[in-house]
Formats: structure tokens, C-alpha cells, sequence
């Protein structure tokens, strides 16, 4: 399945290349299709900024893409264009790729990320992070903080959405 992330060094797109991105990271929810029309729609609405550049020439950013694909993700979550709106401003590239995903998606890069992220040898330095009473954090030497914590977010969303 696409991501965004793979998306994220083809942009800027033409109109044209918007609407097979979003239809390329949507298609295992084809109900979510979008046509070129949506997009104006979109912009009309301000549910995404206008583009870049001259109508004939127009540029759409990776902010554009995420806009499109979150907001058609929470349409179908039943929630309203306005709602939408208010909603995607402040998206992250991988929160809007954790709404894409399904919950079968989310299992298989949980596994696949624990498999990578094993410490590699036994008896290697750990760091721990206490959390909360009775929760703590370990991190392995090869990996650095913030890495591991978006690592642990993950995982945590994962397990939370699983339930």
C-alpha cells in the first residue's frame, strides 16, 4: 500500500497527479474516490488552501494531499465538512497516515517495527524512561530518544485502537 511518506518528495503536484496520489493511498477504500472537481471543491470551500501558481500551471504541496486524504477519511467517519476542516489543520503526516491504515495494516508495522527494533545484542546498554508509576520505557543504545518515542506513540496507538 502507498504511504505518504512516499508521496512526500513527488510534491508539488498538478492537479492530475493530486487525484492519483489520493486515489493511489485511498484504493483499499474505493467509497473515498476523488475526482479533479473534489479538489476545487475542496479549495472553494477552504477545506485546503488554493494552489500554487497560474489556474493553467496550478502546484499542489504534500499539505494539500494530507488535506484531501484526512478530510475524505473523516467524511466517511460521518464527520462534516466543517468539522473536517478544523480537524485536519493540525494533522501530522503520520497521523494522517494512522487513519488511512487499517487496523490489519497497523498490526503488520507494529510486528515489522518491534522485529527492527530489538536489541541487537544481549546484555546492551538500555536507557530507562519512568513514565508513571509502574510504567517504564526502555530504549535501546542504538536507537535515540525521539526515535523511540515515536516508536512507543506508535505502538501505543496501535494497541489502543486494537481494543
Amino acid at each position: 500500500m502507498p504511504t505518504l511518506q512516499s508521496y512526500a518528495r513527488l510534491a508539488p503536484f498538478s492537479l492530475e497527479e493530486l487525484v492519483t496520489a489520493v486515489n493511489s493511498i485511498l484504493r483499499d477504500r474505493p467509497a473515498l474516490e476523488v475526482q479533479a472537481r473534489t479538489i476545487r471543491y475542496y479549495v472553494s470551500k477552504g477545506i485546503i488552501p488554493p494552489p500554487g501558481g497560474s489556474p493553467k500551471f496550478a502546484r499542489y504541496e504534500l499539505t494539500h494531499l494530507l488535506g484531501v486524504v484526512s478530510t475524505r477519511v473523516l467524511q466517511d467517519q460521518g464527520i462534516g465538512l466543517e468539522a473536517a476542516k478544523s480537524l485536519i489543520a493540525t494533522q501530522s503526516i503520520d497521523e494522517v497516515q494512522l487513519m488511512v491504515e487499517t487496523p490489519a495494516d497497523r498490526q503488520h508495522v507494529s510486528e515489522q517495527m518491534a522485529r527492527e527494533h530489538q536489541p541487537r545484542l544481549l546484555g546492551e546498554t538500555v536507557t530507562r524512561l519512568h513514565l508513571t508509576e509502574g510504567v517504564t520505557l526502555e530504549i535501546a543504545s542504538h536507537l535515540d530518544q525521539s526515535t523511540a518515542l515515536e516508536l512507543a506513540a506508535a505502538a501505543i496507538r496501535v494497541i489502543h485502537d486494537s481494543r
